[in-house]
């Protein structure tokens, strides 16, 4: 009985997680995909380090119907719950660590979104200790020689590798003799980083126009003071970077930013990012039966997709409209309010539907 990980046959970041034969489902309001550290807490059989063994987990499943990992609840896919959940996760780890200790190196990534980590553990578990710290030496001289890790970085990282021990997050003890020796190969291109300087909204979506920032400089220096930096969108022209710059265009983006120096050196990365910033339109069909009238409530956003449509009227509270309803026509006027929000959580002002009373009343 483990934790683990099973990525999808055609993407290795994209993964399920599973306890024994158990699917779990991750509880989350994000309606764009949910990212997670996944290999950077790996075993060398795969299996993820928790600091908890499967037992502990599974007793924990039993007594509170969930498991809670980086303060995300994680249900099993027959617990018969109606809420938001996410089957799969994108493998996302922000610095690189080993059996869930971090190194303080950041797991940056190449232009098509694959990392350091990615690289490391696409072909699968790893036999033995040599085997691991020869895949590591391999994985860290090619990310090197692209310019994503630095001479510090790269020592860094190779020795919190010798001192993981392949089961536990517990560091052995001087493990300095295993250390891997990389031959340095001189040096490599500039590397460059995409900073969003607004936080998405809890869905993941952008809803107002987040500003792009970008930084570059050498790998080694830490310095960019020599480097021309550009910015690409949707595939369009490279245009020179001089500031932030806010993406203000609705949907889903893929935004490019590269690095050159001087000797025509280029680094290059890339990531995508989700922008709604208007609400949907919501209207109501009234269908006029005599002596009462049937209401319907429609709504459509073109770039994140309707959420729910909630409403009240007289004698009813704030809920979520599912079907059509009928309104007996009274003496006095009756007036429904309505909303709808995407799923990005833009919700629109509330619309009022005045249903007239009866006319002509003694």
């Amino acid at each position: 009985m483990s934790l683990r990980a099973e990525a999808t046959v055609d993407d290795p970041r994209q993964c399920a997680l599973f306890l024994g034969a158990t699917l779990l489902l991750a509880r989350s309001e994000a309606t764009t995909g949910l990212a997670f550290g996944l290999n950077g807490r790996r075993a060398f059989d795969g299996s993820l380090i928790t600091g908890r063994t499967g037992a502990e987990l599974l007793a924990e499943l039993g007594r509170d119907g969930a498991i809670e990992l980086d303060g995300i609840a994680f249900e099993p896919c027959w617990s018969g719950g109606d809420g938001r959940y996410h089957m799969y996760l994108r493998s996302a780890d922000a610095e690189i660590a080993f059996g869930g200790n971090g190194t303080g190196v950041p797991n940056r990534q190449r232009a098509d979104g694959s990392t350091f980590l990615d690289e490391l553990w696409a072909p699968g578990s790893f036999a033995d200790r040599t085997a691991f710290l020869a895949r590591v030496a391999d994985t860290a001289r090619r990310v090197r020689a692209e310019g994503l890790l630095g001479r510090e970085e790269v020592a860094a990282v190779l020795a919190a590798a010798a001192a993981f021990d392949g089961a536990t997050g517990t560091p052995r003890p001087d493990e300095r003799l295993d250390v891997p020796v990389l031959i340095d190969p001189g040096t490599v291109p500039p590397a460059v980083a995409i900073e969003v300087l607004d936080d998405p909204a809890p869905s993941g979506w952008y809803t107002t126009a987040p500003r792009i920032r970008l930084r570059g400089f050498d790998i080694d220096s830490g310095t960019g003071d020599r480097l021309t930096l550009e910015l690409r969108l949707d595939g369009g022209d490279w245009t020179p970077y001089t500031g932030p710059v806010a993406l203000t265009g609705e949907g889903v983006h893929r935004v490019e930013a590269r690095a050159s120096d001087p000797e025509g050196r280029t680094g290059s990365v890339g990531r995508e990012l989700s922008v709604d910033t208007a609400p949907p339109v919501s209207e109501a069909v009234v269908k006029d039966l005599g002596a009462s009238v049937e209401i319907t409530l429609r709504a459509e956003d073109a770039v994140s997709g309707v959420e729910r449509i909630q409403w009240e009227g007289p004698g009813t509270f704030w809920g979520t409209f599912q079907e059509a309803f009928v309104r007996a026509i009274g003496d006095e006027p009756q007036v429904i309010e309505y909303a709808a929000t995407d799923r990005a959580g833009n919700e629109e002002p509330r619309r009022r539907l005045v249903i007239p009373g009866r006319r002509g009343t003694p």
